[in-house]
């Protein structure tokens, strides 16, 4: 019979059974088979770490804007920023601490960079 590209390997290595090709197609088309699932489960593997990584990084971020968003819900109160300071006043109170500073540990509290 003829050998044209329509052939596929499979069909061919049947035909060539016995040749003395034989051999060296069936160790090739094993190869290639397992290199094939060896890519695919390293570009799957790589794919669920990429995820992993995003997913971690999502979450920093949306914890950070968490934070924010109770610090402004907790300003936005009038109350809320009177009962604070006066908490504040009676922990440093003592220490003769200044308007300024005053206001500067209150920011300081509210904020999430670091």
């Amino acid at each position: 019979s003829k050998l044209d590209g329509t052939d596929s390997m499979a069909s061919l290595i049947t035909r060539l059974r016995g040749s003395s090709i034989a051999a060296p197609l069936y160790r090739r088309a094993f190869f290639l088979n397992f290199s094939s699932d060896v890519t695919d489960k390293f570009k799957n593997k790589e794919a669920a770490e990429e995820r992993m990584y995003f997913n971690k990084e999502d979450e920093k971020l949306l914890r950070g804007l968490l934070s924010k968003m109770k610090a402004q819900a907790e300003c936005s109160d009038r109350t809320h920023i009177d009962k604070e300071r006066s908490a504040l006043l009676e922990i440093v109170g003592r220490y003769q601490v200044n308007n300024k500073d005053i206001e500067r540990l209150l920011e300081w509290r509210h904020r999430s960079d670091f």
